[in-house]
């Protein structure tokens, strides 16, 4: 009786063992595609940060010109032509006469 309870449990443990070696190997797996999907993206973000440093350093400047509001609305994602459109209250995106000011002038909010 003592020689099966004893083979029992030594079967036991080796059915233990191989099930923690497949958690680890899909684990492993799974670590290695979260790795791939962030490198994958990491360029993007990178970049997206970026942009967004120089445009909050161009708000900073509270320079007011064509290219400084392209730069922030670029960052925003802002269709310059439903701001423009904006200003006769028929903009693609929705944009009605107030978000044109809001948005077609960011900078000019900076104070003198």
């Amino acid at each position: 009786m003592f020689v099966a309870t004893q083979v029992t449990d030594w079967n036991n443990a080796r059915l233990e063992r191989a099930e923690y070696q497949r958690a680890v190997e899909r684990l492993d797996a799974e670590i290695t595609a979260n790795l791939a999907i962030i490198d994958g993206t990491l360029p993007e973000v990178t970049s997206a940060l970026g942009n967004a440093n120089r445009a909050l350093d161009t708000l900073q400047t509270c320079a007011d010109s064509a290219e400084n509001v392209a730069a922030v609305n670029a960052v925003l994602h802002l269709d310059p032509l439903a701001i423009e459109r904006a200003g006769d209250g028929r903009s693609r995106a929705g944009a009605t006469r107030g978000d044109a000011g809001l948005l077609g002038e960011p900078l000019a909010r900076c104070a003198a």
